[in-house]
């Protein structure tokens, strides 16, 4: 383990959120209900979990759900419509699949017991989760507002949109784990 690390609270949770909270929303919308369904089961059951003070058990509640969500994704129909080609719908497949990634990457960091016993995971996690969140949410983003206002009027929304994001997740960050140092240590920069 490196000196230099040290495991304290994910500080860009605000600037991830903004990235991929609406863009859990967008995808488990396109799920349905049965999508909806299973992310408030398994939020219930992670809360549960973590109130009993069983991390672990939370822990896997988590990405369980997400597992469950993206199984429910598949086996709804809802990316392959009769009508739609198919590899267009293994490509929302797979967008929905990394959205979900992200998201269990995100709350994987909340975990302290994960940041003190794997430590290079949280780092590259941190590293990954920095880097992926503003394209995957946009991409994702794009994708609700066009459904929400037209194709047309899409693009003045977008531009706000990405021009938020840019400024939120794609300046450099400090790293949340590393001591402080005179130098610093930049993601991304």
């Amino acid at each position: 383990m490196s000196t230099r690390f040290v495991a304290a609270p994910f500080r860009w949770n605000l600037r991830v959120a903004a990235a991929l909270l609406p863009s859990l929303a967008i995808v488990s919308s396109f799920g349905g209900l049965p999508a909806v369904a299973v992310i408030t089961v398994g939020a219930i059951v992670s809360y549960v979990m973590d109130a009993m003070r069983q991390k672990e058990g939370a822990f896997a509640a988590v990405w369980i759900t997400l597992g469950g969500v993206n199984l429910t994704l598949l086996f709804t129909g809802a990316a392959f419509p009769p009508g739609r080609p198919i590899p267009l719908g293994m490509l929302i497949m797979g967008v929905n699949g990394s959205a979900l990634l992200v998201a269990g990457v995100w709350a994987t960091l909340q975990f302290k017991f994960v940041q003190l016993q794997y430590p290079s995971l949280a780092l590259a996690f941190e590293r990954l989760l920095l880097a992926v969140s503003m394209p995957l949410g946009a991409a994702i983003q794009t994708w609700g507002v066009v459904a929400a206002v037209g194709a047309s009027p899409a693009a003045f929304y977008l531009g706000v949109l990405l021009a938020v994001m840019y400024f939120a997740l794609a300046v450099p960050l400090q790293s949340s784990f590393y001591k402080a140092e005179a130098t610093g240590t930049a993601i991304g920069g």
